[in-house]
């Protein structure tokens, strides 16, 4: 996450918003949205994707590129042909190379897949932790119930043993 802060920071305000506006839209509190700008907090799994959803970007372009450094200029001798737009990436993409370009794409997408895999790996392990806490607690009151159950049968020993002597 090196580029998140600068990144939603960039986003917000390339879009007109201030925090509180943008807090309310997105349904975060400030000081939630202020702790990721600053850097001081990283977001959840869930506000994460609250994030990317609402600015329409993958979570390799928010999280690992300078959007901030990336230039989109049009080229408008040729808008009225198909408007191109030509893209200036970092100084290790060639925007006039096809095949750096599809790299780069290539790369990205790998990146998505591999995050969309940790988090359901991720989600997998907290079922499974769940899961496993359930199974424990389950077990645990079955020991209790076991630990009374013994409990009473040696009370009961001990009152017949103590009810023989007696009589």
């Amino acid at each position: 996450m090196d580029y998140f802060a600068s990144n939603i920071k960039f986003l917000r305000e390339r879009n007109g918003y201030k925090q509180a506006e943008l807090c309310s839209i997105i349904d975060f509190k400030q000081s939630t949205w202020s702790g990721y700008e600053s850097g001081f907090s990283k977001p959840n799994y869930k506000d994460l994707l609250k994030i990317i959803e609402f600015f329409e970007i993958t979570a390799s372009e928010l999280l690992e590129i300078d959007l901030a450094n990336v230039n989109l200029t049009e080229n408008l001798g040729m808008a009225e042909k198909g408007r191109n737009v030509n893209l200036k990436v970092n100084r290790n993409v060639n925007p006039n190379s096809e095949n750096a370009l599809k790299e780069a794409i290539k790369e990205c997408q790998a990146k998505d897949a591999l995050i969309a895999v940790k988090d359901q790996l991720l989600h997998a392990k907290t079922q499974l932790i769940e899961s496993l806490e359930a199974q424990i607690k389950l077990l645990q009151n079955q020991l209790d119930q076991m630990k009374y159950t013994i409990e009473e049968k040696e009370k009961n020993q001990h009152t017949q043993r103590k009810d023989r002597k007696t009589a």
